[in-house]
């Protein structure tokens, strides 16, 4: 993934503090000696999420900012002429503050390894 801008097509103002409700951003973490890419989508109301193409490794529920939150850890193959396996860390919650659902996907090799520490750092956010 190269640069991408982020873009925001929406926001709300609670109290001092605008909220994107509809827009997304990619960035990357790292985390120890990996790099992920994280891509970041949040949709107005409570959207479904398309469904998961891949080999389900684990699944789970965690809680983020006081919301229930729903993952995915995904095995899938990439590529054309040479398929790579990948893995995928797909979390979404919906926000009732903002009317908001909030999609995350952490992207790399070997997540399965630094699940426990990606999931414990996502539960960290702040949502409202």
């Amino acid at each position: 993934m190269g640069e991408l801008p982020t873009e925001v097509n929406n926001s709300v103002l609670i109290g001092n503090v605008k909220w994107v409700t509809d827009g997304y951003a990619y960035h990357y973490i790292y985390n120890n000696e990996h790099a992920y890419q994280l891509k970041i989508k949040v949709h107005k109301s409570q959207k479904e999420s398309q469904a998961v193409q891949g080999k389900v490794l684990e699944s789970g529920e965690v809680k983020i900012a006081s919301h229930k939150a729903y993952y995915n850890l995904i095995n899938k193959d990439v590529g054309f002429i040479k398929k790579q396996a990948i893995q995928i860390l797909y979390i979404r919650f919906y926000c009732e503050n903002t009317n908001r659902t909030i999609e995350l996907e952490i992207t790399g090799k070997d997540i399965s390894d630094e699940l426990k520490n990606l999931v414990v750092n996502v539960q960290e956010s702040i949502c409202h």
